[in-house]
């Protein structure tokens, strides 16, 4: 052995040494071959998805809340950041809500826990976006206090869904966060509540942050780089979700021009967007961009007043697209309507993934229960009716099958119909 090797067999006892008592960081090591087979067969029985978020292309491009992530949704103000994200809290938290659409109640799928932390609201604010969720009811009428009876009677059991449901969403008002504050807070109620969802409402530098790493003399964008570092690393440690937002700077909302904007409209610090498995912004179609999509209009009655750019999906096929929306900001609800390029073309190839549940016998008797005082079989209730074809089986169902082939057609006839209509003939 020359002297280089026998140097290199001690450094390398070294190394092993060192790899054993002096370090800290958990590495894993492997072959990337070992366990192919068994990771197929458990991706055939749970699929690497999350539980699901407002908007079925939404829920297509992030594949869900998943575990072990951080989302970034950012926005000019105004546009809808916090209803959206009491939204998705509801819509995870309540298995049961009032439809308009469909004039009943519907059951949505299984309640999960999940913590909400406000900065900037108060708890009243997020109560009321709370009821206006459940009940479908703009939330104006709460705020104005004109109640109709038929309101009082819907508020009521909201209420009673919330109470019932109480311990399933959560909240803290912290006005002025620190990176310290919120990793005791994220730990306590994933180990003492079992909470692996969290909504923090928005990231900024507050007061609080400053200071906690004034002695490391770090410029504002790096301390914000540090806070939203430890949400994702809260996010790997407690295999949570954690959904977050940002303001918006270099951008004008309501003089802007439109087109697709990206991490450099991110107010505070662009490098906030590396930490994120997900990042996009919200923002108000333009003028001229209403002008483009006008054809979708006509044709379904609906003009899209949202407009998401997503510009990183980690995992994810689908990135630098526009999901095109009708925000309902009355009641924090959002329906996604079509989705383009960045150049507003149609994405032809795109598929919706529908996020499917089997109701169990506890959803069904919620529904049963709260749509106890409805009437069906009125002659002038045919939404009503025509909803339960989706969402109910028997002999009801049959008989608007019927109805509804008279109005449109059989399936032949729908196919044939539609046979020369593509989403840019929509657009």
């Amino acid at each position: 052995m020359t002297p280089r090797d026998i140097v290199n067999i001690l450094k390398g006892e070294v190394a092993v040494l060192e790899d054993k008592y002096s370090t800290q960081t958990e590495i894993e090591e492997g072959y990337l071959a070992d366990g192919l087979r068994e990771l197929i067969e458990n991706l055939k029985k749970k699929p690497e998805v999350g539980f699901p978020l407002q908007g079925e292309i939404f829920n297509t491009v992030t594949r869900g809340a998943r575990k072990g992530t951080l989302y970034l949704r950012s926005g000019a103000t105004g546009v809808g950041k916090s209803r959206s994200m009491v939204g998705d809290a509801c819509s995870m938290v309540f298995p049961i809500r009032y439809e308009p659409k469909y004039g009943k109640w519907i059951s949505t799928g299984t309640p999960e826990k999940i913590l909400y932390v406000i900065t900037e609201q108060n708890k009243n604010e997020i109560q009321t976006m709370m009821l206006a969720y459940l009940t479908g009811i703009n939330e104006d009428v709460f705020k104005y206090g004109t109640f109709t009876d038929e309101h009082i009677e819907r508020i009521n059991k909201a209420i009673e869904i919330a109470e019932q449901y109480r311990d399933y969403f959560m909240y803290t008002h912290i006005a002025d966060p620190c990176a310290s504050v919120i990793t005791n807070l994220f730990r306590r109620y994933n180990f003492q509540k079992n909470v692996e969802y969290f909504f923090y409402d928005y990231v900024f530098s507050s007061p609080a942050m400053l200071t906690e790493y004034r002695d490391l003399k770090l410029r504002e964008d790096v301390v914000l780089r540090m806070f939203t570092t430890n949400l994702k690393n809260l996010a790997i440690e407690l295999n949570a979700f954690v959904m977050t937002a940002t303001q918006l700077s270099n951008i004008d909302d309501e003089k802007n021009k439109g087109g697709f904007k990206d991490t450099t409209n991110i107010r505070g610090s662009r490098a906030i967007v590396d930490l994120c498995d997900f990042a996009c912004i919200m923002s108000r179609p333009s003028i001229e961009e209403l002008k483009i999509i006008s054809g979708f209009q006509k044709r379904y009655n609906f003009e899209p007043n949202l407009v998401t750019d997503i510009f990183k999906n980690r995992g994810g096929r689908w990135t630098m697209i526009r999901i095109w929306s009708l925000m309902d900001l009355g009641t924090c609800k959002r329906y996604d309507l079509f989705v383009t390029t960045p150049n507003n073309e149609p994405i032809e190839e795109f598929q919706i993934v529908e996020f499917n549940f089997e109701k169990t016998p506890e959803m069904l008797e919620l529904e049963k229960r709260y749509n106890s005082n409805i009437d069906f079989s009125e002659e002038d209730n045919t939404d009503k009716l025509i909803s339960m074809i989706n969402l109910e089986t028997g002999e009801v169902v049959e008989k608007k099958i019927d109805a509804i082939k008279e109005a449109f057609g059989n399936d032949e006839q729908t196919k044939e119909r539609l046979k020369n209509v593509s989403l840019g003939d929509m657009l």
